[in-house]
């Protein structure tokens, strides 16, 4: 089971090697997004793997300890995210989701809540609307 959890990071990271090259043949304006992405994938996926490797080998890996109900409350917060983006906008379902997700997985510090879906917020803003240019879904709010 240990080569199966390892393979998938390799992959992306096989992805990532093959398919970042071939982004040069992009015209000027259309290559830096893509760019962007795959960089960003390897190195999550270069974490992922040093983590998998260095930091989990005094864990093991037990089955048991999921939560149905916490899969279920997480499926539907995500589903209703999805269908009222368009309603409500972007940024400001953004800020509603993340606490209310990370309330329902157990975090409870309302410092952490509010730093970590206000800051999610701005680099999501920094990122897509300033650095790629890239629309968000406009809502009646925002």
């Amino acid at each position: 089971m240990k080569f199966a959890e390892r393979l998938v990071p390799i992959l992306f990271i096989i992805f990532c090697l093959i398919y970042f090259p071939q982004t040069f043949s992009f015209s000027p304006d259309w290559r830096s997004y893509p760019q962007v992405l795959i960089a960003i994938l390897f190195i999550l996926c270069v974490f992922w793997l040093m983590i998998d490797i260095y930091y989990r080998k005094s864990i093991k890996n037990n089955k048991s300890n999921i939560i149905f109900s916490r899969v279920i409350i997480t499926t539907m917060l995500t589903l209703i995210y999805i269908l009222t983006l368009n309603i409500v906008g972007f940024y400001v379902m953004t800020l509603i989701f993340i606490p209310t997700l990370m309330f329902f997985l157990g975090v409870s510090n309302i410092r952490l809540l509010i730093g970590v879906s206000i800051s999610s917020v701005i680099i999501l803003y920094i990122l897509f609307s300033t650095f790629l240019g890239v629309s968000t879904p406009r809502g009646l709010l925002f």
